[in-house]
């Protein structure tokens, strides 16, 4: 069982709004509300304690049943936020209403675990700290990556309060943050009792299995059969009496040893079930603080199976696939996979039938697709569904597009970057430089142009000018070793993120941050991915395996959806809330929400 320091922030009284925490038994809760309502936030935290430490917690759903009927027959007004958290053996049930948000540092790792109406459960360690505070904290202190310097920094609740303090200074009024650090209890638990258990029982014969049939004592109905065989007078009879008592004999000892053999084999299925449903509640129990550990005991779950499978063989395939199915359901669930349609957005062909489309950009609503065999342009605008098309044969096998501020920039291997404006005027603006060697992505931010070569294992940088763009310059500082053979895809929001197949790098300043990816168990191969500072979410398109993995900017995992319009598509770009896949002229959409 873990202990754990508990130490609460509260920043410059609000005359509008106050707010209430506990830290007791266990039970760590933080409830703002307005100033009226003062009394009853502490009297609904009083409750919450009592229930959550008299009452038996078995679930996450137990947790969040009684957290609700709390909240339910209190008075709370409109608009209040809560941030509850209870530990009970070393497993932690969180809960978040309204602005409510809970932060998790775990090793070398810090994130927002939940906020808004959601829930979670798993297991903390040793060093953990988790805060339990406002949605808008990151704000008050510039960004979300400043409040996860804070805490990484620091490593006990006493330092990162006064790292708080010393950021949020006049910003902290109305904000309050309980952080709790959990630590060893030096327990030393007892030799586990050595327990005994009686032999198991079966129906039927008692049959010793490590004794051959040919050694068994024969049955009584045998013995008497046998005793009536001298009186027999004719011999046929008695072979025809021998050769009956046999086939029964043989017959019913089969029947036992097959009655037997199905016995064992139910009881390894119910034995399999039981392990199972035990590696899947462990999974559950950490998903959403320790994926490693959950995909872990799935795969726990899985190998029983397979171990299960081996003995049954085919003749049970029945159960087999049931398991499988729960141990699928439970993963899926896990990982949060979402599996979507796809719609059709918009027909190219409309304007004319052979139209096609082999590359695609976006910046605001502007929808730009090349065909690099014709050279023809397409500009969709999403909101509007208008389209416009021109054709410019210098576009003839461009290898990457990006669009800014209504221009659309185009890169043709052996011969530069072009830009089309807004009047639909061609002019290359950068020719090809003999010091480029395979670029393969652009990207036009605040004006600069950015390529991606990675045969030369660069990110070049062209500075916006007057009259075009000045000299080229590596993006990356001096002393970065960087390798970028295996890369694909290049994004910027003001970072910069690099996709490789199976994770992703970002760089601040030229300078690689310390964001790392993590990705469910199993082959990844993405082929791109995509932001840019009007997402909020980081989007890597695996081909291969018709999906497209959802990532917070801070590399965490977050969900992934799946859809055949990813396994055809030849490229995807993602606005607002919707996924776009071009299909030769067909433009279909997959929601990302």
């Amino acid at each position: 069982m873990l202990k754990y320091q508990a130490l609460a922030y509260l920043g410059q009284p609000d005359p509008q709004a106050v707010t209430s925490l506990t830290k007791e038994g266990g039970v760590f809760a933080l409830l703002a509300t307005d100033q009226a309502s003062q009394n009853t936030a502490q009297a609904v935290l009083k409750k919450i304690e009592e229930l959550l430490l008299t009452e038996e917690i078995k679930h996450l759903n137990d947790f969040n049943k009684k957290i609700d009927k709390v909240i339910n027959t209190s008075h709370l007004p409109i608009g209040f936020a809560l941030s509850c958290g209870y530990l009970k053996d070393n497993l932690l049930y969180l809960k978040t209403v309204g602005e409510g948000a809970v932060f998790i540092k775990k090793g070398k790792q810090f994130a927002c675990l939940i906020t808004g109406s959601n829930s979670a459960s798993g297991y903390v360690e040793i060093d953990d700290i988790v805060i339990y505070s406002l949605s808008f904290l990151p704000q008050r202190l510039g960004s979300e990556e400043e409040l996860k310097k804070i805490c990484l920094k620091n490593n006990t609740p006493n330092q990162i309060i006064d790292g708080l303090t010393a950021h949020l200074q006049a910003n902290g009024a109305g904000l309050a943050a309980l952080v709790v650090r959990f630590e060893s209890s030096r327990f030393v638990p007892d030799q586990a009792e050595e327990k005994t258990y009686p032999p198991t029982e079966f129906e039927g014969a008692a049959v010793n299995e490590k004794t051959p049939l040919t050694d068994m004592p024969p049955l009584p109905w045998f013995n008497r059969a046998r005793n009536l065989l001298p009186a027999a007078k004719n011999k046929k009879i008695t072979l025809v009496v021998l050769a009956v008592i046999a086939a029964i004999f043989v017959w019913s000892v089969g029947l036992g040893v097959q009655r037997r053999s199905e016995a064992a084999r139910q009881k390894k299925i119910t034995a399999t079930r039981q392990i199972i449903d035990s590696k899947l509640k462990t999974a559950e129990d950490n998903a959403f603080l320790n994926m490693p550990e959950a995909l872990k005991a799935i795969g726990q779950a899985r190998q029983e199976l397979n171990k299960l499978k081996q003995e049954l063989g085919q003749t049970n395939n029945k159960i087999i696939a049931d398991l499988n199915q729960q141990i699928k359901n439970k993963e899926d669930q896990i990982l949060k996979k979402e599996n979507k349609p796809m719609e059709e957005f918009y027909d190219l062909a409309m304007d004319e039938k052979t139209a096609r489309g082999d590359l695609m950009a976006v910046d605001q609503d502007n929808l730009a697709i090349v065909d690099a065999q014709s050279g023809n342009l397409f500009e969709l605008s999403l909101s509007k569904k208008s389209l416009t098309r021109k054709t410019f044969t210098q576009l003839k096998k461009t290898a990457a597009i990006a669009v800014y501020q209504g221009s659309v920039y185009g890169y043709v291997p052996e011969s530069g970057i072009y830009r089309v404006d807004e009047q639909q005027n061609l002019k290359k603006i950068v020719d090809q430089d003999k010091d480029w060697r395979e670029v393969i992505a652009i990207v036009v931010y605040n004006s600069n142009l950015y390529l991606l070569d990675r045969g030369k294992d660069e990110v070049y940088k062209y500075l916006a000018t007057e009259t075009g763009f000045g000299e080229k310059n590596s993006y990356f500082k001096a002393q970065q070793a960087v390798q970028l053979t295996q890369a694909r895809s290049l994004a910027i929001d003001s970072a910069v993120y690099i996709g490789f197949p199976d994770h992703i790098i970002k760089y601040l300043a030229g300078i690689q941050d310390n964001f790392s990816t993590s990705f469910p168990e199993g082959v990844i191969d993405m082929n791109k991915i995509t932001t840019n500072k009007d997402l909020e979410k980081v989007y890597g398109w695996d081909k291969e395996h018709a999906t497209v993995f959802v990532l917070n900017k801070n590399g965490s995992y977050e969900k992934q959806i799946k859809s055949s319009a990813f396994a055809k598509a030849a490229d995807i770009v993602v606005f607002e809330n919707n996924i776009y896949a071009l299909m030769g002229s067909k433009i279909n959409k997959v929601s990302a929400q």
